[in-house]
């Protein structure tokens, strides 16, 4: 094979292996509410996975939030659900301030694994600060 057949195969194949291995199946999105919460009031904070199969076929997923120190996380009675194409679901966890959080902004974890060994994650951001309204 000359120069010009092995590059032109060497395109195919990055190019075939870079349609078919970066693309995911599932879509997540992550959403903290109230996005900020004061230390004084100790509000709990709903972290909401929405998860969305923006694939073929049926996959079977389990979605669970990082621990975060200074904020107990509680879990949905449900985490692992199926989904079939073009099927969403939220899975909402609870955020509960410990009594040694700080002010501060508090990055969570949210994190979404498939039957078929993928791993996706987003990051939401819960604002916690000494007295509402103050910054």
């Amino acid at each position: 094979m000359n120069a010009k057949g092995m590059a032109a195969l060497l395109m195919a194949l990055l190019l075939t292996g870079c349609a078919i291995g970066t693309t995911s199946s599932i879509r997540l999105r992550g959403n903290v509410d109230p996005a900020q919460i004061s230390l004084s009031k100790r509000t709990p904070a709903a972290i909401e996975a929405s998860v969305e199969n923006i694939g073929n076929s049926t996959q079977t997923v389990t979605v669970d939030v990082v621990d975060t120190e200074g904020l107990s996380i509680e879990k949905p009675e449900r985490t692992t659900f199926t989904l079939k194409p073009g099927e969403a679901r939220v899975a909402t966890f609870t955020g509960i301030l410990e009594e040694t959080a700080v002010p501060g902004n508090y990055v969570i974890e949210i994190v979404v694994d498939t039957e078929k060994g993928e791993r996706i994650k987003e990051r939401v951001t819960l604002k916690v600060v000494a007295e509402k309204g103050l910054i």
